[in-house]
């Protein structure tokens, strides 16, 4: 967006984060930036409310600090004030930051979000969607009916080969059931005690 286009409107119906498309068992997340702590960011590519660096940063006409949309969102439902001057303010007296500012914010190093469940990648702002899309650590959820089971992306495969709720075939009378069922099913399988 521009700031010509910027509206309350758009500002408000805005999304934090473009859409990602991911298979439907991946669990619905938004990629999030952890500053590497060897990198030293700059203020100015920082929200001065949460503190983070943000997909979008906007400015107030009348200062230097930044706001990711959320914040500036949640803030503005509530007052009518800028968060840092107080001075009086509607969400058209803030204007996205110059596109060069985004451009130096995306090469600030960034932990990946799932460095909790062992993804050691460090990559730039810029490129953590790409590697967000890709981790092999993104917490996914098996498809197979009934498994609630949540795993890294990486270990999906190995799963689905010993997932209790797979879908079997019995080997005997052709039934469909799940893996877990076909031991007991086999104990009463007419066509398996005919073997």
């Amino acid at each position: 967006f521009s700031s010509s286009q910027l509206t309350p409107a758009v500002v408000f119906g805005m999304q934090p984060l473009l859409p990602i498309m991911v298979p439907p068992s991946i669990i619905e997340l938004e990629p999030i930036a952890t500053v590497a702590q060897s990198d030293h960011v700059p203020s100015e590519f920082l929200c001065s409310v949460c503190k983070e660096l943000c997909p979008e940063l906007l400015v107030h006409h009348n200062e230097a600090s930044a706001f990711c949309s959320s914040c500036l969102r949640d803030w503005m439902r509530l007052h009518s004030t800028c968060p840092i001057c107080s001075s009086h303010a509607t969400m058209t007296d803030f204007v996205l930051v110059p596109r060069i500012v985004l451009s130096l914010r995306d090469n600030v190093k960034v932990l990946c979000q799932f460095k909790d469940r062992g993804c050691k990648a460090i990559t730039t702002y810029g490129e953590r969607l790409s590697h967000f899309q890709s981790c092999g650590f993104a917490p996914v959820l098996c498809n197979h009916t009934g498994c609630k089971e949540v795993i890294n992306r990486s270990q999906l495969d190995a799963h689905k080969k010993t997932c209790p709720c797979a879908p079997i075939t019995c080997p005997h009378c052709l039934l469909s059931l799940h893996r877990s069922e076909l031991e007991s099913h086999l104990l009463k399988c007419p066509e398996a005690r005919a073997c």
